[in-house]
């Protein structure tokens, strides 16, 4: 006679930690039942992180993109600079 009682587990972070519990579980001799919608969740929640990484990526490339640009203004400033202090320079020691 099978006398174990139902755990019911409610996990409100990711449904990935939902999966890895459930794989846990059943390692450890445990029966799980089906989730409802469990996999449309997850291919759900799957989506949503691909399309934040994207934005992030895009984001992070311009930004890179915007950093090299000014690098390049700051080499060239200094450059100037330092050409328009070694003329008088040179003049003064003759």
């Amino acid at each position: 006679m099978n006398t174990h009682k139902p755990i019911m587990l409610a996990i409100d972070d990711s449904p990935t930690k939902l999966v890895l519990i459930k794989q846990l579980l059943k390692e450890n001799g445990f029966h799980v039942l089906a989730e409802p919608n469990a996999e449309q969740n997850l291919l759900k929640f799957e989506q949503e992180v691909d399309k934040k990484v994207e934005e992030r990526t895009a984001h992070l490339k311009k930004e890179k993109e915007k950093a090299e640009r000014e690098n390049i203004r700051k080499r060239q400033f200094i450059a100037k600079i330092s050409h328009e202090l070694r003329i008088p320079m040179t003049a003064i020691k003759g």
